[in-house]
């Protein structure tokens, strides 16, 4: 906490300076050479090793690459400490600093520190409760174990805290967390408050947590009770005695311990007990209390002057006075002028504007003057907005509360302004002079009165009003001599009032929709308040910060009264002016904000002199003018532990969290590069769909650093690829489909030179008309080859004609996108071996086999020779599954040709450019229902926006078909799907695979028919519930249902009906807030629903039938040679019933019908049965080595794995081990079935690994092979594959298992590759039994011993293959689905009516998953998913240039950065967030009786959404406006805004106004 004794009692000592550039790292000296003036600090540390530092978006939008930055303030004579985006901070801007980075604070050698401990393993705080077989303990025991220790509240709980909590899931986001919370206890002489360790973290997001854990974490070093913290120290302590955090007092809350066996259950399956020999990581245990102190030798040096130079003759200087700076000013006219680099790092960086000289001016002390004066606040220039903050809370703590009255509203625009990394470093001066038509500060500095003081080249100083400063978008009064020297804000008068306003589309870190700074100062005159002065001033509206003239005019000399309100806001309409196509869109939302924000002005100033003058305003619109005040977070879980063995159902962390704490968890992009290697960038198509002229790369090829450029022409294999149909190009040749569309790559020697040279690479197109929305592809018929499918049951038609249906209705549903947004970009390292003979490879990615299979096709190589190794990836969420292939596959080019490691990595924009989102789907439904609200007719059309390749948007579109009945009994269903083809980048895989989007659809026409019969939803969803025995509308009936229990136990755990009487108590008394409620089911199919088959029957004269299914399961293609070998094979045998002229018929039809199995027509049988494989070693000390095809990419998957193997032998979970995943150590599953009447062949094989031998198995079902024919057969196919063995089998029955690596998706990784585990560790055990029963081993490496010494196989190949299902598209039959993993949510919502804002109050969450194999893991995978499916139903739009967003360049995204792409932040997270799994319901279909949980959560987060529109329909009642209407997801400020209908929208929109929406 705070700076250490020995800091604070140096001084610094005058003495001579080093010419060198000096910074320390961690402690170390180094030494900056000249020329790095255009390296990022961040690109230092990474070049240098540390790579903890990660690279999220490169804009300082994620956080994380968040550092401390420690140096002396000479102003304050103490050290500072401080949280930077190092992704934008120059590195020679911290020369003379010490920076400390993750790797810094702790690592698994020397120590976590508490910090990252915590993180990993501590449950919830506060009001938390945990249930555990029924009873319940307090949370807040779980997690000030550490604390109690320790001394006092300390630095001493810092790295272990956000281990301990399962705060870290991918990891990649979670050194930026923990340095944040590090700079902030580093600079606090205080414990800090909650708010202020929420605020620190602002500027950080996470995709996986759904930030509860993380909050909870830290709240450990918040100060709540002082005695706790005074009067008692780790000293006081008895052996064994633990402090409860409550009272500061020992207590006996902890002694039931989660691992303790009261509270578990003890396995049946292993009696056999043995001493564990355990394996641990440091747990922090060994951590030293040791701080980074900073280094002595800064003291000692003077700052000097600084002139260093960087790539392509940019310049940096730093001076030190005044003088210096106008000289250089004058010198270098065009010089841009940098502190915290946090707007011109991104013109430089994401616009590519190149500057050749840059002044940090940091350091010059008239710039950073911050002076208390009699009539005003004197700021410098240079001034951060961080010390700027700090300023005015003093002062108004300090000063007369009528004085500050503009310091206050100051406070709050800067508190929402940014996150804490920018505002650390970002000056005022800065944000002022960017003169940002969006800017939060300058409509306040102009409102407030605030005058700018300029000075020349020649010191000459001008002062000007802030309101005159503003000429243009981004144009001020400043000429090229001039420099802005200071602010000068004035105290306000009594009866002054200043007031910020702010919309975005999210409340943290954010910029602004609309903005304003709005001052009105009165003068009493008799009994009135007479308008003296005023100015109102928005931002958003204009090109620069825009004074309402006319509307000030009016209102001077004006009483304050409604008159007043109504006129100026009459004036307003026309002072504000904005065009329908004006850039940025939301023309008629930004309108009615700059009457809502005036409205609540005249409220607030109301209210303001309601104490001494009556304004007649009435007390339910009070609440417009309450700020947002977030009370703390408050998490409860309630699960129980069902113990089996000595792992498995304990809620262990995640077995790579102390790793991702300590930064040392290695990454794609971590891997480090040999001297000789290349980074590539790719050259994208900038038009939608066009014809390629011609392709000048002249300019590239003289780009510094150039090593290669590569288009289709060079590649040495197949340029088509795809995981389908092969409908993609790799590089595109004649012509494009997409804004993105790869058209070449290019090597360089940095990945800034690579980007460059891609830059420079010039093509001429030929525009063609483009397809840019789902409506205009059905309008235009423009869908993808054999991509209809249809599913009934019953007969839709006569149930709408008969009568039966007392009402029928109709509608449209839009369902928007959604960005993965994975923290960690896609990025891919691809190197050769033995001169290009091999290829390998290390990807951030959730297929490996997938890359495999590309690189392999594109170089021209068996797949034997292509390995793709995945160590972990930072986030998958589909987006990594089918989408990253072509990166590695663009990477692999120019590193098989130049034979030299090439490593791609994409930098976010261009990552959420051509990788795909969400599918948009369009669904129009007809439904009809009995008076009751009974349905009984469902007829849908639903349609997914594929983009220009089919990629796996046929099977997203089967499983909406499939969930779109979400629960609901519906006697007669008609579903039609389409996939449209449109010119967007190809749309892909993501957390749900187009269930909640078909559930969507079904919860809108639920919502309506509610409207309708005028209910409550929850009663229609009620009294229309599935349950057990419902045969669904594709013919799977349901077992083990248990939505009835979990939804009953959720209505009274969250008492809908008194929250539903609540809100409407509520809603009453509050005309301009409203609340609403909402509670949504889910049942969700847990299985892939791809099974990529052909069928091709041919029927020819005389013979049989002959039917050749060629199944390549999940997404693995068969190859057609392969089938054209075996064939011919079968056709040549000696022995072979088939005659050869058959074959050759056979075969001849197969080369003609080959491009349609390349198209995989009909290729989409849902319900495969699909395998998983695993390899699993037990070494003689007694540790096990498990190898799997799943991925672990933060839904901790390795660690439930890791679980089942430690349970199977009854060892501690810390003596396994699970290696990386690989394609060379687990082997691909590819199966071809003949048919042949009465002889039915299976062959199934593993293909594409580098291993010697295959080990294939044939099995033959017929009689009439035997014999020789048999051996014939074995010999021919061995000769046809050219492999080494060959297992056959003649008996009838299943077909023997195979290794397969799956996508790690579709939430089965659990169930697949645990159950693959489980049968390696069994066999294994079962050869270990006969040596067990002979011997009493005392510990399992004993054992282990004893059977290597009998020459016992202790390594065994486990396979699991889900059964029985499989599903008919030609007969609507099947069983697509293994189970169902059904689910709840309750949540309530209030929402601001004025402006569109809204914060969820409360979710409350109830899955039923079995018996959780890890709650822990589990609960933070509902919250995860929970809090992204947030961001899809109420903040995350995708807006793309198409019709609805014509100041877009067509085919281009808008949103493609965390700029201008909101995912929810910690401060979106609800305020009471519960989650239940439901008890005593085992699973008996997966493994250890628990059930998936990845992806069933999702759609729950639509509770949300949906309480969203019940408070929407409490505001329109207001105005009499009761009948249905749409909202369109997401339900973003601009949507709740304007379906609030009000006097101040009807101005601009009429009631059936729809908010533009890309689909």
């Amino acid at each position: 906490m705070g700076s250490l004794k020995n800091e604070e009692e140096m001084e610094p000592i005058e003495g001579e300076s080093s010419k060198d550039a000096v910074l320390y790292v961690n402690g170390i000296r180094r030494v900056l050479p000249d020329g790095l003036a255009h390296l990022t600090l961040l690109e230092y540390l990474r070049d240098i090793g540390l790579t903890g530092t990660k690279l999220g978006c490169g804009e300082g939008g994620c956080g994380a690459c968040t550092i401390m930055v420690s140096h002396y303030n000479e102003v304050l004579k103490k050290y500072v400490h401080y949280a930077v985006n190092a992704c934008l901070a120059p590195l020679y801007s911290v020369e003379g600093m010490h920076i400390i980075t993750v790797e810094g604070v702790g690592n698994r050698k020397t120590g976590l520190h508490p910090v990252q401990f915590t993180e990993m393993q501590a449950m919830p705080l506060r009001s938390g409760m945990l249930c555990v077989n029924g009873s319940r303990e307090s949370q807040s025991s779980l997690i000030y174990k550490r604390l109690c220790l320790l001394d006092k509240l300390s630095r001493t709980l810092q790295h272990e805290s956000l281990a301990r909590s399962h705060g870290s899931q991918c990891g990649f986001c979670t050194p930026g967390f923990i340095m944040s919370m590090y700079a902030l206890l580093r600079s606090s002489e205080l414990p800090p408050t909650e708010e202020q360790i929420e605020e620190c973290l602002a500027g950080n997001l996470c995709r996986c947590t759904g930030y509860r854990p993380i909050i909870d974490a830290f709240q450990v070093f918040a100060k709540t009770d002082d005695a706790f913290y005074t009067n008692t120290s780790s000293s006081d302590l008895q052996s064994g005695d633990f402090l409860c955090p409550s009272t500061g007092k020992p207590c006996s809350c902890k002694s039931k311990s989660l691992n303790g066996a009261e509270t578990c259950k003890k396995s049946t399956a292993n009696e056999n007990k043995y001493e564990p020999v355990s394996y641990s990581e440091v747990d922090g245990s060994t951590y030293t209390d040791k701080e980074l102190i900073f280094p002595p030798e800064l003291l000692l040096r003077k700052l000097t002057p600084l002139y260093l130079n960087g790539f392509g003759g940019l310049k940096w200087f730093r001076p030190l006075k005044i003088q210096h700076l106008l000289e250089l000013k004058a010198k270098f006219p065009d010089a841009k002028l940098v502190v915290g680099n946090t707007e011109v790092g991104i013109e430089m960086r994401l616009k590519r504007i190149q500057y050749k000289v840059l002044i940090s001016v940091a350091h010059v002390p008239e710039l950073n003057v911050l002076h208390v004066k009699d009539d005003g606040l004197e700021i410098g220039a240079a001034v951060r907005l961080t010390e700027l903050l700090q300023m005015f809370r003093k002062v108004v703590n300090e000063r007369a509360a009528h004085e500050t009255s503009s310091c206050k509203a100051f406070i709050e625009q800067i508190k929402w302004f940014a996150g804490t990394q920018i505002k650390n470093v970002a000056c005022v001066g800065g944000n002022i002079c960017t003169a940002s038509p969006i800017s939060d500060l300058n409509p306040l500095w102009m409102a407030a009165g605030a005058k700018f003081q300029i000075i020349d080249c020649k010191g000459n100083i001008r002062t000007i009003m802030a309101e005159n400063f503003f000429l243009g978008y981004r144009k001020v009064d400043l000429t090229s001599g001039e420099i802005l020297l200071s602010i000068f804000l004035p105290w306000t008068r009594p009866f002054e009032y200043v007031k910020e306003f702010k919309q975005a589309h999210r409340r943290d870190d954010d910029i602004a929709i609309v903005n304003a700074g709005m001052r009105v100062f009165l003068e009493e005159k008799g009994e009135d308040l007479v308008v003296s002065d005023a100015l109102i001033v928005y931002g958003g509206v204009a090109p620069l910060s825009l004074s309402a003239v006319k509307t000030k005019e009016f209102i001077i000399g004006k009483n304050w009264d409604q008159e007043l309100l109504q006129g100026a806001l009459k004036f307003l309409e026309t002072d504000i002016f904005l065009k329908e196509d004006a850039p940025g869109g939301m023309v008629e939302f930004r309108k009615s904000l700059t009457l809502s924000f005036f409205f609540k002005f005249f409220l607030w100033v109301s209210q303001q002199i309601c104490m001494k003058k009556s304004t007649g305003i009435p007390l339910s619109y009070l609440s417009a003018t309450q700020p947002f005040q977030r009370p703390s977070i408050m998490g409860n879980q309630d699960y129980e532990i069902r113990k089996h063995g000595t792992s498995v159902g304990s809620p262990e962390i995640h077995l790579s969290s102390r790793l991702q704490v300590t930064g040392e968890a290695e990454y794609a992009d971590d891997t480090p590069m040999p001297s000789s290697g290349l980074h590539a960038a790719l050259v994208l198509s900038r038009k939608p769909h066009a014809k390629i002229l011609s392709i000048d790369d002249s300019e590239a090829k003289s780009s510094p650093g150039f090593a290669g450029i590569f288009l289709a022409k060079d590649v040495p294999g197949d340029n088509h690829i795809g995981p389908i149909t092969h409908d993609e190009e790799l590089f595109a040749t004649q012509y494009v489909t997409c804004v993105g569309q790869v058209i070449g790559v290019v090597a360089a020697d940095t990945h800034e030179n690579a980007k460059l040279a891609a830059a420079k690479v010039v093509i001429e197109y030929e525009e063609l008309p483009a397809i840019l929305s789902i409506q205009e592809a059905v309008d235009a018929k423009s869908f993808h080859p054999n991509s209809e499918k249809c599913l009934k049951k019953g007969d839709v038609d006569l149930c709408f004609q008969s009568g039966q249906c007392d009402k029928i209705i109709d509608g449209e549903v839009h369902v928007g996108g959604q960005e993965h947004f994975y923290l960690e970009p896609q990025s891919s390292l691809v190197w050769t071996m033995d001169s290009g003979s091999e290829v390998h490879m290390i990807s951030s990615t959730q297929a490996p086999q997938k890359h495999q299979k590309y690189v392999a096709q594109v170089l021209g190589l068996p797949m034997s020779k292509v390995v793709c190794k995945t160590k972990r990836i930072g986030g998958g969420f589909g987006g990594k599954e089918t989408r990253s292939a072509f990166i590695a596959a663009a990477a692999s080019v120019p590193s098989y040709l130049l034979n030299r490691s090439v490593k791609l990595t994409l930098d976010r924009d261009v990552d959420m450019m051509i990788t795909g989102q969400r599918h948009t789907f369009l669904g129009k439904y007809k439904v009809g229902f009995t008076k009751e609200g009974r349905l009984l007719a469902l007829d849908l059309e639903i349609y997914n926006n594929a983009g220009n390749s089919l990629d796996l948007s046929l099977a997203v579109l089967e499983r909406a078909m499939f969930h779109s009945d979400n629960v609901y009994e519906i006697p007669n269903i008609r579903i039609l799907g389409r996939v449209c083809f449109t010119n967007f980048p190809s749309h892909t895989a993501f957390r749900g695979f187009g269930g909640p989007q078909g559930m969507l659809i079904a919860e809108n026409w639920i919502q309506k028919i509610a409207v309708e019969l005028n209910k409550n939803p929850e009663e229609i969803r009620e009294i229309n519930f599935q349950g057990e025995g419902s045969i669904l509308h594709y013919s799977q009936q349901l077992q083990y249902c248990t939505l009835g229990q979990l939804w009953n136990e959720l209505k009274l755990s969250s008492d809908l009906l008194r929250a539903r009487e609540d809100a409407k108590q509520f809603n009453l008394q509050n005309r301009w807030k409203k609340r609403g409620v909402a509670m949504v089911p889910t049942k969700f199919g847990i299985s892939f629903t791809t099974k990529f088959m052909n069928q091709i029957k041919l029927i020819l004269p005389h013979l049989f039938l002959w039917v050749i299914k060629c199944n390549a399961i999940l997404h693995n293609e068969v190859d057609v040679s392969l089938v054209k070998k075996l064939v011919m094979g079968i056709g040549c045998g000696a022995d072979n019933p088939l005659p050869s002229m058959v074959a050759r018929l056979l075969l001849h039809h197969i080369m003609v019908v080959a491009p349609l199995v390349e198209m995989m027509a009909n290729c989409h049988g849902p319900g495969v049965a699909v395998g998983a494989g695993a390899l699993v070693h037990v070494y003689t000390d007694g540790t096990v080595l498990v190898t799997h095809g799943g991925v672990e990419m933060g839904q901790g998957l390795h660690t439930k794995v890791a679980q089942v193997a430690a349970s199977a032998f009854n060892i501690p979970l810390s003596s396994v081990f699970i290696s990386e995943t690989s394609t060379d150590k687990v082997l691909r599953y590819c199966k071809l079935e003949l048919d042949i009447t009465a002889v039915s062949v299976t062959l199934e094989l593993s293909v594409g690994c580098s291993c010697m031998e295959f080990d294939c198995s044939v099995q033959i079902k017929s009689s009439i092979w035997h014999g020789p024919c048999v051996c014939d057969f074995s010999f021919l196919l061995c000769s046809v594959l050219g492999v080494g063995r060959l297992k056959l089998h003649m008996e009838d029955g299943l077909m023997q298992d195979v290794p397969n690596t799956s996508p790690t998706a579709a939430s089965a990784s659990s169930d697949l590759y645990g159950a693959a585990v489980l049968d390696a560790c069994e066999q294994i055990k079962a050869r270990m039994e006969p040596v067990a029963l002979k011997h009493n081993f005392s510990s399992f490496a004993e054992l282990a011993g004893a059977c290597y010494m009998q020459r016992i196989d202790l390594s065994a190949h486990g396979f699991y293959i889900t059964p029985d299902i499989g599903f008919d598209w030609t007969t609507c039959k099947g069983n697509p689905f293994n189970y169902y993993t059904y689910g709840a949510a309750f949540a309530e919502v209030e929402i601001d009516t004025l402006t569109g804002d809204f914060h969820t109050r409360t979710a409350n969450i109830i899955l039923d998953l079995g018996y959780s194999i890890n709650p822990a893991i589990d609960v933070g995978q509902i919250e995860g998913a929970f809090i992204q499916g947030l961001g899809w139903v109420a903040m995350e739009e995708l807006k793309w240039g198409d019709a609805a967003h014509k100041w877009i360049p067509p085919g281009c995204l808008y949103t493609s950065g965390p700029g201008s792409y909101k995912i929810p932040s910690m401060n979106d997270v609800p305020f009471k967030f519960s989650v239940s799994l439901l008890k005593g319901h085992p699973n008996v279909k997966a493994i250890h009786s628990s059930k998936a949980v990845g992806e069933p959560p999702f759609f729950l987060a639509s509770a949300v959404f949906f309480a969203i529109k019940d408070a929407i329909i409490a505001a329109r009642a207001e105005v009499g406006h009761h009948e249905w209407f749409p909202l369109s997801n997401p339900a973003t400020p601009e949507r709740i805004r304007m379906a609030c209908l009000d006097e101040f929208s009807s101005r601009f929109i009429d009631s059936d106004f729809r908010p533009k929406l890309s689909v």
